[in-house]
């Protein structure tokens, strides 16, 4: 069994360290594959959420999703590997070897093709480490590729210069106009030139290197024009932020009403077509115990529903959410160690004047928040909006090229909370371009 370079905590490849996003291990930095390269060994858990099911496959417009957890470690020798696969990514290093050049160092710039045995071999044949180059380009669309820097120190010549390149550091502060780019032949850039104006990095190639060396696509803009490269760090905040859709699984709100009419539908309401014939029918014993303690309304609202009088209602999450726990009577769901997804209690108002403006109180004792992962973007955080829904007009990098499983054609990744599947933990192979 391949032994991992690296492990990721299962509820951290929703939140964090989901595809695309760069990962520092302790020998490399790499960057997490898509789910195609995710190794879910001889089983792989359903995760069991219609509402959450229904959302996205409305918001991405796809029929017949399935959701499945993260794949876990396992620990036995004979088993499956399980785990996720990584890219190496950057693959230009920075040697940890100086040269002082008057009050400046500087440090070769090596691609990884360049290494030898993964190190870094100066003229008198010695071998130093080399650690990752902290300098990428992006674009908002999400795709990320290593920043041509020959082309950038010689602001894109033609014939490019093969030169040795180095890193030159003017100062101890980190700024970016302190650093330089600089080749042998003479040539040399500061890195805050990479900031002013798309002509610094050139225009976006579509790479995705998270989905494999030949997974690129074309970028464009709305407007139908090339989108310009940006300068991005590694370790930046806005080097990744995950589109996560999220819902309580708390029980339908409706479901008890459906179940009731379900009983008395096709020998009683099924041809009352006002609701004064609805009123009527109630008065038999049989639809009188079956329809207990619902109203006319209610249930007038659902028999026009399965006639299709009235257009679905599309309710948002946190809606849902709401009306379900307004709902509640005096008890919802089962309160059991095991099994038990949502369990509330309707407490009494206490005798107080403050509380005389409210409703009910509900205590919730025991609930389970499920999440899946549509996509991610880059530099623009996109969050849900008040109600918990995503928007529909941006633009998300894909999770996978394509995946088919079990029949399905897409296949996107839910967790449960951080708290639930917080001590199980993922392996990372590394797999090189």
């Amino acid at each position: 069994m391949t032994r991992p370079h690296g492990t990721i905590r299962q509820s951290q490849l929703l939140t964090t360290f989901g595809p695309g996003a760069m990962v520092d291990l302790p020998h490399y930095s790499v960057i997490v594959g898509g789910l195609d390269d995710w190794a879910f060994g001889g089983e792989r858990r359903l995760i069991s959420e219609d509402r959450l099911v229904a959302k996205l496959e409305a918001f991405l417009d796809l029929k017949g999703l399935k959701l499945y957890a993260p794949p876990v470690e396992t620990t036995d020798p004979q088993a499956t590997p399980s785990g996720v696969n990584a890219w190496q990514f950057p693959e230009w290093f920075v040697a940890q070897h100086s040269e002082m050049r008057g009050r400046v160092r500087a440090r070769p710039l090596v691609h990884r093709q360049g290494l030898v045995r993964e190190r870094y071999e100066d003229r008198e044949g010695r071998r130093h480490p080399v650690v990752p180059v902290r300098f990428v380009q992006a674009c908002p669309n999400g795709h990320i590729s290593d920043i041509d820097w020959p082309g950038f120190v010689h602001q894109y010549k033609k014939p490019p210069c093969l030169r040795p390149l180095w890193v030159e550091e003017w100062g101890t502060s980190g700024d970016l106009a302190d650093i330089v780019m600089a080749c042998e032949c003479g040539q040399s850039r500061s890195m805050a030139q990479a900031t002013r104006g798309p002509e610094a990095l050139g225009y976006c190639n579509g790479q995705r290197p998270w989905l494999g060396p030949r997974a690129h696509e074309r970028c464009l803009n709305k407007d139908g024009k090339a989108v310009p490269h940006r300068l991005l760090l590694r370790s930046a905040s806005d080097a990744y932020f995950p589109q996560v859709l999220r819902v309580i699984s708390i029980p339908d709100a409706d479901a008890a009403l459906r179940m009731a009419v379900d009983k008395v539908w096709e020998d009683f309401l099924l041809y009352a077509e006002t609701l004064n014939d609805l009123k009527k029918e109630r008065k038999k014993a049989r639809v009188f115990a079956a329809l207990e303690g619902l109203s006319d309304q209610k249930v007038f609202a659902e028999m026009q529903r399965r006639r299709g009088e009235t257009p679905p209602i599309q309710k948002s999450i946190k809606q849902a959410e709401i009306e379900t726990l307004m709902a509640t009577t005096e008890e919802m769901g089962e309160d059991l160690p095991d099994g038990a997804d949502f369990h509330a209690r309707r407490r009494p108002l206490p005798s107080d004047p403050v509380a005389k403006s409210l409703d009910r109180i509900v205590l919730v004792h025991r609930l389970r928040e499920v999440l899946a992962l549509a996509g991610f973007t880059r530099f623009e955080p996109v969050m849900p909006d008040v109600d918990g829904e995503l928007s529909l007009e941006v633009r998300r990098a894909a999770l996978a090229r394509f995946v088919a499983l079990e029949g399905q054609n897409h296949m996107f990744l839910p967790g449960e909370p951080a708290a639930v599947r917080f001590i199980e933990e993922l392996e990372i192979f590394l797999q090189e371009s």
